[in-house]
């Protein structure tokens, strides 16, 4: 954030204070929220995304890594590696 300092929710839960660093699960949408007294919220939502290139890998390797990451959940990833906002 911009400035530094604010406060890091994400999907409600306190992180920590930026800059701030984290490795996020890639299984569903982050909403994240950045709070600093004396100006206002900023939200942001990091979507989930299937990568179009595992699910063709896992179809031509057959059943078997198609129900693995099926159920994992592999195929997934999140549209952006990083949240920014100038508060």
């Amino acid at each position: 954030s911009e400035p530094q300092g604010a406060d890091v929710y994400i999907n409600g839960e306190r992180f920590g204070r930026t800059p701030l660093a984290l490795d996020c699960s890639n299984k569903k949408a982050l909403t994240v929220t950045f709070k600093k007294p004396g100006f206002a919220d900023k939200t942001c939502v990091i979507n989930t995304k299937i990568a179009a290139g595992w699910v063709i890998l896992d179809v031509l390797g057959g059943i078997l890594p198609v129900l693995i990451d099926a159920t994992t959940e592999n195929w997934y990833s999140l549209e952006s590696n990083k949240a920014s906002v100038l508060m």
